[in-house]
């Protein structure tokens, strides 16, 4: 299955679509917020759950998990703490997260 998304560039080829709670990467109760738009997926788990909910989302094939302080420098987003999110899971080329 194909699917075709207009981005900045153009069309992009979607090759794997991730859904992280249906397919039991993770328990919707560890988790207080998510935001799931289709390349961007970033999670606030709940206290005292945030190594196991990491530890589920690298579990999902063809992403890189960072803690928001670990984000690399050229996504200009892991100083600002008015940024709701804790965990953001950044998929490779191809890749498409849906709810």
């Amino acid at each position: 299955m194909f699917f075709f998304v207009n981005d900045f560039e153009g069309m992009s080829n979607i090759k794997q679509i991730i859904r992280p709670f249906f397919e039991k990467y993770i328990d919707p109760s560890m988790i207080e917020e998510n935001i799931i738009v289709g390349a961007q997926f970033s999670v606030t788990p709940c206290e005292e759950q945030t190594q196991q909910v990491i530890d589920g989302l690298r579990r999902i094939p063809n992403v890189t998990v960072y803690k928001r302080n670990e984000l690399p420098q050229r996504f200009h987003y892991s100083e600002p703490d008015h940024r709701p999110s804790k965990v953001f899971v950044i998929p490779n080329e191809g890749v498409m997260f849906l709810n």
